[in-house]
């Protein structure tokens, strides 16, 4: 943990992305370059951006990779195991008010750091 709202690697490679590869088909979909997100990943590891001012990566799907790869190996996930089964409760109600109503109910729960990372991804995915 920084400090920082968001961290430096989820940024970075939104950024990038909104940049570069929001026409790309499969973005998330299609594997990168191992190689490349491997690369990206220790520079990010080690406190380096290796997406600042760049526009050299061949690969968007390397980039799409690293964000890919943050997520899954957090130590907890974003949509955190303890509530895991509340997410999916919430999922199945038909009333879209009454969902959204549970949903809050169970993001209210959430640590602020969370819920920042989560506004976030999901302003950059539904853009």
């Amino acid at each position: 943990v920084t400090g920082r709202p968001v961290p430096e690697i989820v940024e970075s490679c939104v950024r990038f992305i909104t940049k570069f590869g929001m026409d790309h088909q499969g973005i998330f979909r299609v594997p990168g370059s191992s190689t490349e997100i491997n690369d990206m990943k220790e520079a990010f590891e080690n406190g380096r951006d290796p997406l600042a001012g760049l526009n050299h990566w061949k690969d968007i799907n390397a980039v799409a990779g690293v964000l890919r790869c943050y997520f899954r190996e957090l130590e907890d996930p974003l949509f955190p195991r303890a509530y895991y089964q509340e997410f999916i409760d919430a999922s199945r109600i038909y009333d879209s008010d009454e969902q959204a109503r549970a949903l809050n109910h169970v993001i209210k729960k959430l640590p602020d750091a969370v819920v920042v990372v989560m506004k976030y991804l999901f302003k950059f995915l539904f853009a």
